[in-house]
């Protein structure tokens, strides 16, 4: 209520003549300020049922949700925060960290107190979030690593530098935690001039089933994709390749990745084969997962396994919506995953 009656007071105090060389300040949640000039507001107002504070200006109009307001004032001259960058923000999955280069541009109009980044899920972290600070506090370029964070995510990132006025932020930049590091190479017969459509096909189906495994599974490699009109639907080898055949039926994700599971050693190595007693997978972590996950027993033989193997493209394409069929995708690359530790299948 307090919060409410000081917005009261300012728009009041703005109307006033009096106060006409001032600046008007609202200090967020976040420890952001917006500062305005008062000569440059025409007037304040509590709107959309009461949730938002509208500043009308000349030429422009200011939102500001009330929730994310912390307190209001007025100073002789607007406050001027710091301007921070963010050039770069990328996961090295060779040391399992996320890399931030940075830099404070301009201090403001007082020292810099703290410089670093915050990063969170949410698409507009702030340092009520996780933070990492800088040891240094000044302008110029910082770079800081982050080992706070979880595998398999999507984290936004932002730097900021704080002066004696308040915080300001870069813009977030998107950075996804990925446990594999799979890749492809295409032979020189999948080009985009002399089979164009076999391109666009086997790439798109590339690209998702690298997609899958990155987030899914451990895996990495760079995985050598072929083409060859004599191949009836796709073959893979342990550790070798990927090869498609003609027929664009199997030109697809699913496929991609049903061979994707052979090429790191589902149905193609002694490890997977001797895991299976009467028809039933007896490697504890994958058939742990599977029952977990749906109730199902995983079964197979010395080629293959089900469910979830994607041996036919029905098996995904009969699950109906987009949703269930991605979800059908995500509990493959689990499996395989679950399957290498059981199988002891090396990573890289």
């Amino acid at each position: 209520m307090k919060k409410y009656y000081s917005i009261i007071l300012a728009i009041i105090l703005v109307s006033a003549s009096t106060f006409a060389q001032k600046a008007f300040n609202v200090h967020k949640k976040d420890f952001s300020v917006l500062s305005i000039s008062t000569s440059n507001i025409d007037s304040l107002k509590i709107g959309a049922n009461q949730t938002i504070l509208e500043i009308y200006q000349p030429e422009d109009k200011t939102d500001i949700l009330l929730s994310d307001i912390d307190s209001l004032n007025f100073t002789e001259t607007e406050l001027i925060l710091p301007t921070v960058e963010m050039s770069s923000a990328s996961f090295q999955r060779a040391t399992q960290k996320i890399s931030c280069s940075c830099k404070v541009a301009d201090i403001g109009d007082s020292d810099i107190i703290e410089r670093g980044v915050c990063w969170s899920t949410n698409p507009n972290p702030t340092i009520n979030d996780n933070k990492l600070a800088h040891a240094q506090a000044k302008k110029g370029i910082f770079i800081l690593a982050i080992e706070d964070f979880e595998l398999n995510t999507d984290y936004y990132i932002r730097s900021y530098s704080t002066n004696s006025s308040g915080t300001a932020y870069s813009l977030p930049q998107k950075v996804t935690t990925m446990k594999g590091n799979v890749t492809y190479t295409l032979s020189g017969e999948i080009n985009q001039t002399d089979r164009p459509r076999v391109y666009q096909l086997i790439k798109t189906a590339m690209d998702s089933a690298c997609y899958y495994y990155n987030r899914y599974t451990s895996f990495e490699g760079n995985v050598w994709v072929y083409y060859s009109e004599g191949i009836p639907t796709a073959q893979a080898s342990f550790r070798g390749s990927i090869g498609f055949g003609a027929n664009e039926w199997y030109m697809w994700v699913g496929t991609a990745m049903h061979e994707m599971a052979h090429y790191f050693g589902s149905g193609t190595t002694n490890e997977y084969r001797n895991m299976f007693v009467d028809g039933v997978f007896t490697g504890t972590t994958a058939s742990t997962l599977l029952k977990e996950l749906t109730g199902e027993t995983l079964k197979g033989d010395s080629q293959h396994f089900w469910p979830y193997g994607i041996n036919q493209r029905s098996e995904i394409t009969n699950l109906g919506s987009a949703q269930k069929q991605k979800e059908a995708l995500i509990i493959h690359a689990k499996i395989v995953e679950a399957m290498r530790i059981d199988c002891g299948w090396r990573r890289q």
